[in-house]
C-alpha cells in the first residue's frame, strides 16, 4: 500500500517560520546531492569522508528543523566510530538516504 505523501513527508519545524523559511527550502534543495554524495562514499568504502558527510549532516539538520534526519546521520555516524559492519553502515545510510528523499518544505 503506497504511502500518502502527508504522512511519510519530513517537514522541518521551522518551515513556517517568516525569516528562516527560505534558508529551509535552500537546505532542502541540497539534500539530493548532499545524500547522493553520502551514498557514493558508502559505495566507494570512503568510511572518512562518509563519517564527516555524516556529522555535517547531523548538525545542519537539527540547525534548520530536521531532527529526525539529525538524529538519522547521528545513527551513521556513531556506527561509523564504532566500527559496526557493514550491513549495519548499510542500513544507517539507507535510512538517512530515505530521510532525505523524503524532506519537504511543507
Amino acid at each position: 500500500m503506497p504511502h500518502d505523501r502527508k504522512e511519510s513527508s519530513v517537514v522541518s519545524t521551522l518551515a513556517g517560520h517568516p525569516t528562516l523559511g527560505s534558508l529551509v527550502r535552500a537546505f532542502v534543495d541540497r539534500l539530493p546531492s548532499r545524500r547522493e554524495a553520502i551514498e557514493e562514499a558508502f559505495r566507494d568504502g570512503d568510511l572518512e569522508r562518509l563519517q564527516v558527510l555524516a556529522h555535517g549532516l547531523r548538525g545542519s539538520g537539527g540547525t534548520y528543523g530536521f531532527e529526525p534526519l539529525s538524529r538519522a546521520a547521528e545513527e551513521l555516524e556513531e556506527s561509523l566510530r564504532a566500527g559496526a559492519g557493514r550491513d549495519e553502515v548499510a542500513a544507517a545510510v539507507a535510512r538517512l538516504a530515505d530521510l532525505c528523499r523524503r524532506a519537504v518544505v511543507s
